[in-house]
């Protein structure tokens, strides 16, 4: 599969130029992978040890698009141990957007279903108002 060749491309030792754009596309491609073998973000979150900083930065950018907020932990552990101000700050940003987006699309399917609940109240308040007033 695709996403296990990326993978293979972006292990330390394959070539450097490579390696962070690779982790970036498992970001983007594990979007819309689902493997019951392997976890896309699992896979990402090993790179936020990686020995080149701009891999680094590249997995916590990928691990905010996949928007699995389990590794905000992780994505914390690496802004305190990093040494260059750009991998924490990317590392803070990822994070924080990962704990604001976290089950967002559960809050909005409840508050769509709370919408339409209210409105149908409305509706049969409004009928009964209106027969109300014919009387």
């Amino acid at each position: 599969m695709g996403f296990d060749v990326i993978a293979a491309a972006a292990r330390y030792g394959e070539p450097q130029a490579a390696r962070r754009w690779a982790v970036a596309a498992l970001g983007k491609l594990g979007e819309y992978v689902e493997s019951p073998k392997t976890d896309p973000a699992e896979v990402v979150a090993e790179f936020l040890h990686d020995p080149d900083f701009r891999v680094r930065v590249a997995a916590a950018n990928a691990l905010k698009a996949l928007k699995d907020d389990s590794y905000v932990g992780k994505l914390d552990e690496m802004a305190r141990r990093e040494l260059d101000g750009r991998a924490i700050r990317v590392a803070r940003e990822a994070s924080a957007a990962l704990r604001k987006g976290a089950n967002t699309t559960e809050e909005v399917k409840s508050l769509r279903e709370d919408f339409e609940k209210l409105r149908d109240e409305n509706k049969a308040l409004k009928d009964r108002l209106q027969r109300l007033e014919v009387r």
